[in-house]
């Protein structure tokens, strides 16, 4: 499943991650984001759990993030309120 997703995130026009920002940029977190570093199409970042974390917190991760993947577009979301997902659904709708 892991080799099929992979792939896909090399074909794909757009690939996006999941950070949870409760988390933060964790041993798993950090081996997605290297690996996804090499990925050449545009790359999204979105940051969920983000009513879970400080804001000082949420835009080191984000930093954290983008400096080991370089993405296009940054989002800030709670799956659970709902806060920022239009925005994700805005732009890949």
């Amino acid at each position: 499943m892991a080799t099929t997703a992979w792939s896909g995130a090399n074909d794909a026009d757009i690939a996006a991650v999941v950070i949870d920002a409760k988390r933060g940029l964790d041993e798993e977190a950090d081996a997605i984001l290297e690996r996804l570093s090499t990925v050449a199409r545009a790359k999204l970042l979105l940051m969920n759990k983000v009513d879970l974390v400080e804001k000082p917190a949420l835009l080191e991760i984000a930093k954290a993030a983008n400096a080991r993947a370089s993405f296009a577009t940054t989002f800030m979301i709670s799956a659970l309120t709902g806060d920022g997902v239009a925005d994700v659904k805005t732009l890949v709708g």
